[in-house]
């Protein structure tokens, strides 16, 4: 019976700056979310930056490392959760060992610091209004961060740009990619962004992958080769070539 309730745990943990975490292999999904500083997210030889205002996945069974890049150190929230209902849920975003990382909305930054408030009162109605939030909070990011199942349902080109954004680090994010993602023709996907955003979908991918570079690169003491691998190119003499005929400087 306990089989069937959906259950989650809540704790707090700060890192400095020296720390790197042990290889973790958690039996049941995570969820971190990061309060303070910035750090790094590595699974398998995938290597996500990560900031304040980010939230990331740590998949059931799957060895992965993170640890903190600020000089200050980090904070972060962390949630496990168990129970058939959170993981069918938590299957209809894009979180996976492949797509992490995500950018938390206002409102779901708030949940995170609601379901805080409330870690030491697991009792009575305090619990169900802590599960209702998680729900919620889920519920966002199947609107916010969906699956390609769910983006594939939708077709817009909101869910169009929530794809690439979640999927910047894949080498193989293309025309054809979003094709199939999106279950668009070529025609029909271009038509879309020209008449919506004045460009080419290959050319906002392009942007949007040297604009996150400048900043991880302004914002972070990444090396430059792991912002390049982090945002898809995987050749670092490429990205330095792409990156100087964009900007006009070389990345370092």
């Amino acid at each position: 019976m306990s089989e069937m309730i959906s259950t989650y745990h809540l704790n707090i943990g700060s890192a400095p700056t020296s720390y790197t975490e042990p290889i973790r292999a958690h039996n049941i999904p995570c969820l971190l979310y990061i309060r303070r500083g910035s750090g790094v997210l590595k699974i398998g030889d995938h290597i996500f930056p990560l900031h304040e205002g980010q939230c990331f996945f740590s998949p059931p069974r799957t060895p992965v490392s993170y640890w903190a890049t600020d000089k200050k150190g980090w904070e972060y929230i962390w949630i496990l959760f168990d129970g058939p209902m959170f993981r069918e849920a938590l299957a209809k975003t894009a979180f996976s060992a492949q797509t992490p990382v995500c950018t938390c909305t206002a409102e779901q930054c708030g949940v995170f610091e609601d379901l805080l408030s409330k870690k030491q009162s697991f009792h009575g109605g305090e619990y169900y209004d802590s599960l209702g939030k998680m729900t919620q909070l889920i519920a966002s990011f199947i609107d916010t961060f969906p699956s390609e199942a769910q983006l594939e349902r939708d077709g817009s080109l909101r869910a169009i740009l929530s794809f690439i954004d979640s999927n910047l680090s894949r080498e193989d994010l293309n025309i054809a990619l979003l094709c199939k993602a999106m279950g668009l023709s070529r025609t029909a996907l271009y038509e879309k962004f020209k008449k919506e955003l004045g460009r080419s979908p290959s050319r906002y991918i392009q942007n949007k992958r040297i604009t996150k570079a400048k900043h991880l690169l302004r914002s972070t003491s990444l090396p430059v080769g792991q912002i390049g691998y982090a945002m898809g190119y995987k050749d670092p003499l490429y990205f330095s070539r792409v990156f100087t005929k964009k900007i006009g400087l070389s990345p370092t």
